[in-house]
């Protein structure tokens, strides 16, 4: 999923960043927002796991303005995710919360469409 923040002037906000939080999540299962680095480590940035060590926030800066991340739903069906995006001003901090609908369905498994492409196959070497 990819966050944009580059079309915010820079100079409004302190520091020029924008933080995004993790409000609420009502929902089937846990929701999670991580990123992978080039060892394959993985960064846990928001999740609803109860226990879960995630800060659940995340400091995004205006330059470069753009990032991508993983989302993740440990159940299928629809999710309402709450976020908060904040920034502090000169004069207070400026906030917005808004609610993102994910509705999720399972993915199809590699052996199920190993098998399609077989049956598929078939059919086309008997006609």
């Amino acid at each position: 999923m990819g966050l944009a923040v580059e079309e915010i002037s820079q100079g409004i906000f302190l520091n020029d960043l924008v933080t995004l939080s993790l409000v609420n999540v009502s929902g089937p299962g846990v929701f999670s927002l991580w990123n992978t680095d080039a060892f394959g480590g993985d960064s846990v940035f928001l999740s609803s796991a109860l226990g879960s060590e995630a800060p659940n926030q995340l400091d995004l800066a205006l330059e470069p303005g753009h990032y991508h991340f993983n989302l993740g739903f440990s159940e299928q069906g629809s999710y309402d995710v709450t976020l908060r995006a904040e920034g502090v001003l000169a004069e207070g901090v400026a906030s917005e919360d808004f609610t993102v609908r994910f509705d999720v369905v399972p993915e199809p498994s590699s052996l199920f469409l190993l098998a399609l492409g077989a049956v598929v196959t078939l059919r086309r070497r008997r006609a």
